[in-house]
C-alpha cells in the first residue's frame, strides 16, 4: 500500500520525509468487476490480473483406483504417470495450494466471490466429464466445487444479495488459509472403448460476483460477462492401458517432498476428532512420505494429526522426531503442540 500525501485525519508520519501520509488504497487487486462495470479501459484490469498472477498453484497430485478416498494411491503424478484401465473407475487427486497471501483465501466478502474449479477430462477429442462449465447465461455448473463461503439466513436461504445482516450459519466454509492447501476429489470412469489417451486440464477460475447476484441487480434476463480471471492451472495425459500411447505432462517445478506436505495439509483440514476423522489416515501416510524425505515437516504434521486422532503418545514420539532434526525451523511450533499435548 503506497505512501500517499494526505490531509485525512488518519494521515501520520510514515516516513522520512516530514510530510502527513496515508497509505493509498488505489493500487490494484483482486476485484476485476468495478474496472469493467464502469467501462474502463483494459488495461486497468490488466493490472488486477498481473497482481493475481502467482497467488494460487493447482497440483493434479495423485489418481486413486476404485474411485474411493480409499483406494490406491498412485502420487505423486509427475514424473511417472501411471496407465488407465478401459471401463475403470478412478478417483484423480487434485490440490488447491494459496501462495502469496498473507490472509485466508479469498477473506472479506466469500459469499459473493466466485471462485471455482473448472476440470474437464477427455479421452481424445470426446469428452468424458466436466465440472465447472458455464451456461449460456454465465451461470457457473452449480456441482462444480467453489472456493467460498455458503452462509444462510434463518429460513435456511442462501445469503447472495450482500445481505449481511441475515447471516446465520454457513453450511460450508471452503477458504483456505494463507500457506495451506485443499484436497479437491473428481471420480470418472474411463470408457470401455477408449482408444489412444485420457487428457485432465484443471483451472482455478475467479469471478467477482456470481450470475445469482447479478440477475439480482440487473433482472433475470441479464447475462454475467464480468471477467473471469484464471488464477492456476495443471493438466496432464494419462496413457490407456494395453495401448501404443504416452502420457504426457512437465516436469513439476514444486520438490516432491512439498506435494506431499501439500496434499497431507489438504486432508488434515478434512479431518477432525470422533467421527468425523474425515481423511486423517490418508493425512498420516502422506506426512510419512515427508518424512521419509527427511524433511522435518513430516514429523512435525504427523503429530498434528496424532492429536486430532487422540493419539497422544504417538504424536509425543512424533514431536520428538521434529524436535532432533537438523532441519527444523519452526521450534516455536513443536513448543505449541507439546503443550497441547500435555
Amino acid at each position: 500500500m503506497p505512501l500517499e500525501k494526505s490531509a485525512d485525519f488518519a494521515a501520520g508520519y510514515f516516513d522520512s520525509t516530514g510530510d502527513l501520509t496515508i497509505h493509498g488504497h488505489q493500487f490494484p487487486s483482486a476485484n476485476t468487476a468495478i474496472p469493467e462495470l464502469l467501462g474502463l479501459p483494459e488495461k486497468v484490469n490488466e493490472a488486477h490480473r498481473k497482481f493475481l498472477d502467482g497467488v494460487m498453484r493447482l497440483d493434479i497430485f495423485g489418481i486413486k483406483k476404485g474411485g474411493q478416498i480409499d483406494g490406491e494411491l498412485t502420487a505423486p503424478l509427475r514424473p511417472k504417470i501411471p496407465s488407465l484401465q478401459p471401463g475403470a473407475t478412478y478417483l484423480v487427486e487434485i490440490v488447491i495450494r494459496t501462495v502469496k497471501m498473507g490472509h485466508i483465501f479469498t477473506q472479506g466478502t466469500a459469499d459473493s466471490n466466485e471462485v471455482w474449479m473448472d476440470v474437464e477430462l477427455r479421452n481424445g477429442k470426446e469428452r468424458i466429464g466436466r465440472s465447472g462449465g458455464r451456461g449460456v447465461d454465465g451461470e457457473v455448473d452449480p456441482w462444480a466445487h467453489f472456493v467460498n463461503a455458503y452462509v444462510l439466513d434463518r429460513e435456511g436461504n442462501r445469503i447472495d444479495r450482500r445481505n449481511a445482516q441475515d447471516i446465520f450459519v454457513a453450511l460450508y466454509n471452503h477458504q483456505i488459509p494463507p500457506g495451506a492447501a485443499d484436497v479437491i476429489h473428481y471420480s470418472f470412469k474411463v470408457p470401455e472403448d477408449a482408444s489412444g489417451t485420457v487428457s485432465i486440464d484443471a483451472k482455478l477460475q475467479y469471478r467477482k460476483f456470481d450470475t445469482t447476484y447479478m440477475k439480482y441487480i440487473y433482472g433475470k434476463d441479464h447475462v454475467n460477462e464480468l471477467p473471469t480471471v484464471t488464477l492456476a492451472v495443471d493438466s496432464l495425459t494419462f496413457p490407456i492401458a494395453g495401448k501404443d500411447t504416452k502420457g504426457a505432462a512437465g516436469s513439476p517445478a514444486v520438490p516432491a517432498w512439498q506435494r506431499w506436505n501439500d496434499y497431507g495439509i489438504g486432508l488434515l483440514r478434512k479431518g477432525s476428532k470422533g467421527a468425523r476423522k474425515g481423511e486423517l489416515r490418508q493425512a498420516e501416510d502422506a506426512f510419512s512420505q515427508v518424512e521419509m524425505l527427511d524433511r522435518a515437516d513430516g514429523p512435525l504434521n504427523l503429530a498434528r494429526v496424532y492429536v486430532k486422532e487422540g493419539r497422544l503418545e504417538d504424536a509425543v514420539e512424533a514431536l520428538r522426531r521434529a524436535a532432533a532434526h537438523k532441519g527444523l525451523a519452526q521450534p516455536w511450533t513443536v513448543s505449541w503442540f507439546t503443550g497441547i499435548v500435555n
